[in-house]
């Protein structure tokens, strides 16, 4: 037998990517018979065909329809020579595409899909839950051939099979005239040969008119009419014979058929081992919280003891900035004692008011750094080292004219 007892054909209308409302129409066949249809989006038509296997014809102007010879009748061979041998034909590289055929001694009929296009469809299939059985070709299902042609119009297209394995789609908002020019290139190859044209389906006020007017020899299907263009499709189809494009095992990047008993013990005790490690870690962060906020509250408590009436922003740095002002306080306050104490000295050498001249001043570490510019007779005046008012000591080094004077306090040495 042909096609199963019972089977659901959904056909997607237009050219382009398949999604959930894409718009198509959808049949259910039992005994050849069809005993349900309906016509809306793709997501409903999936619904409607979810108990029975199920064909999905797409539009044949997103395929490669075409025929080649190969001498070979090996089936391995006919599927690596293929691409190279049906090149010529395209305009895209063959590798890129996913083929499938149907032989006739060493004629091939070919239908082809792009990967990417055909990656997207499975993606959008997966996503919907949805596994056709059969991916086909639309026109190659209308039971035209070679000298009668089967036309169907659809609502933006005309269908056309002119061949047993031949078909093209016309999109234009006037097809007929395009139809008429492709009869007419067909008439003309035919040599003579009688040619006719089948319609099926349902008709437009213009094709009708286009029908009296036409010199072809043009026929109409009215049994058809009760059907949707799925219905019509379905009875052109053939299980057996049909060049099914759809991967019964599509390409997956990784592979999940693994043994997980096997691995179930190493998996169970990595989990708990990472669980274990996690705990200790929160029991350690915890254990540090509460150390943190001790110290803090310590030294909070240290802070307004020592430091009553400032208010509290950040103890530890406040304290540390009080301790750097009082040292500092200290250090500078020995700074005026000791310049008055040189000064007062200096003066008494001086035989005259402008002997020497104070170059520098600097207060280093507690200590007085003084430059002096002098006469060769005020150098001799200056020991090398004394005491200053019984409170600093003083040590000098006489460089060409210039005394360099370094007072300290006696409790410092």
């Amino acid at each position: 037998m042909a096609s199963p007892k019972q089977f659901g054909f959904i056909h997607i209308q237009s050219p382009g990517l398949v999604s959930a409302e894409s718009a198509c129409s959808w049949v259910i066949v039992q005994a050849g018979k069809v005993t349900f249809e309906g016509q809306g989006n793709f997501l409903q038509a999936i619904n409607a065909c979810a108990k029975v296997p199920t064909a999905l014809a797409l539009s044949v102007q997103d395929l490669i329809v075409t025929k080649i010879t190969l001498p070979t009748t090996s089936q391995t061979q006919r599927r690596s020579a293929l691409p190279y041998a049906i090149q010529n034909q395209l305009a895209q590289p063959a590798t890129q595409m996913h083929w499938s055929f149907r032989a006739k001694g060493k004629q091939l009929d070919v239908v082809g899909i792009s990967y990417t296009h055909l990656d997207l469809i499975e993606a959008t299939l997966e996503k919907l839950n949805f596994s056709p059985k059969w991916l086909i070709a639309d026109g190659l299902h209308l039971g035209g051939y070679e000298s009668h042609w089967k036309v169907m119009a659809l609502s933006d297209s005309l269908l056309v099979q002119s061949g047993s394995h031949q078909a093209f789609s016309i999109n234009s908002e006037q097809p007929l005239p395009w139809l008429q020019k492709a009869y007419d290139e067909a008439h003309k190859s035919a040599a003579g040969e009688p040619l006719n044209m089948t319609f099926v389906g349902q008709q437009t006020t213009g094709l009708k008119q286009w029908l009296s007017s036409s010199s072809i020899d043009v026929k109409t299907h009215q049994e058809a009419d009760l059907f949707n263009s799925a219905g019509i499709l379905s009875q052109g189809f053939d299980a057996n014979s049909c060049i099914n494009l759809w991967r019964q095992k599509p390409r997956k990047l990784w592979n999940f058929n693994i043994n997980w008993q096997v691995w179930r013990l190493p998996y169970t005790l990595t989990i708990l081992i990472a669980l274990l490690g996690l705990s200790h870690l929160w029991l350690s962060n915890s254990t540090l919280q509460k150390t943190i906020a001790a110290t803090q509250l310590q030294s909070q408590t240290i802070f307004q003891r020592t430091l009553p009436n400032t208010r509290l922003v950040n103890a530890l740095t406040q304290l540390e900035n009080q301790v750097l002002v009082a040292q500092s306080v200290k250090k500078t306050s020995a700074f005026l004692p000791m310049l008055a104490a040189f000064e007062t000295f200096n003066s008494a050498l001086k035989k005259v008011p402008d002997e020497s001249e104070i170059v520098a001043i600097r207060f280093l570490d507690n200590r007085l750094y003084v430059t002096l510019k002098a006469s060769p007779e005020h150098f001799k005046k200056w020991p090398k080292n004394g005491v200053l008012e019984a409170k600093f000591v003083y040590e000098t080094k006489a460089i060409d004219n210039t005394i360099n004077v370094i007072v300290s306090s006696q409790e410092a040495r």
